[in-house]
């Protein structure tokens, strides 16, 4: 049944395939700035990851279980982030709740030091987790998801935006605020554009699928290497 469930959903990403591929090239696609492309103003939908003498202050020698680090991005195409399994979890789940706002589920996380520059999009983790200072979150308009913007940055074409901006050497890089606001993303023309949102939002809901088995494989491999060669209890 699991398998049927599998090929249903990752269905859809077969289906509109070939015609996204002829759509792209009917119209030339409009660009937009990712300072366009956000929420609200540039300072308000933009945050800045906590910096390593702020971490000391509040928490002392003793790194947060729900730090995000650029290592926790999970760069495939539209980029995740890995679940933590120091605790991460039951930190979350006992933490106080607060009220859901929709405009916050729309969240990119972009590492602003590189090569490579990764992106992921952060999902319903992101008022739960505190960021490194080498991460920035940017609330985005709901019209454009952050799937579609996360896998056009970590393409080879989104990674030229972050080569042009840089600064820095080749080997440490680095991307100001100022400069991450003038990136460039095209858009699917109006026709395409909902089909094209709908495919990428289908592919990030699959790589969560994925992460999520492939984390609980590897836990069942270590149990099992864990458990041989070791002695038998009396």
């Amino acid at each position: 049944m699991r398998k049927n469930e599998k090929r249903s959903s990752v269905e859809p990403i077969r289906n509109h395939t070939s015609t996204l591929i002829v759509t792209q090239h009917e119209i030339p696609n409009p660009k937009v700035t990712l300072e366009n492309l956000a929420a609200d103003n540039w300072g308000k939908s933009l945050k800045r990851g906590i910096y390593s003498y702020q971490m000391k202050e509040l928490h002392g020698s003793n790194t947060p279980k729900n730090i995000i680090k650029i290592e926790d991005l999970d760069v495939r195409l539209v980029g995740t982030i890995k679940e933590k399994k120091s605790g991460l979890e039951n930190q979350i789940s006992n933490a106080p709740e607060a009220s859901p706002d929709p405009a916050r589920k729309n969240i990119l996380v972009i590492a602003t030091h590189g090569p490579p520059f990764k992106c992921a999009v952060a999902g319903e983790r992101a008022d739960s987790c505190l960021l490194s200072e080498n991460l920035v979150e940017i609330t985005l308009n709901p019209d454009v998801p952050a799937a579609y913007v996360a896998a056009y940055l970590n393409s080879v074409k989104g990674q030229k935006e972050f080569e042009k901006h840089r600064t820095g050497s080749t080997q440490f890089a680095r991307i100001t605020d100022s400069n991450l606001k003038l990136f460039e993303i095209p858009l699917p023309h109006d026709a395409a554009c909902q089909s094209v949102y709908k495919w990428f939002e289908h592919l990030y809901q699959y790589e969560l699928e994925l992460n999520r088995e492939r984390d609980a494989l590897s836990r069942i491999a270590t149990g099992i290497l864990q458990n041989i060669g070791s002695e038998p209890a009396e």
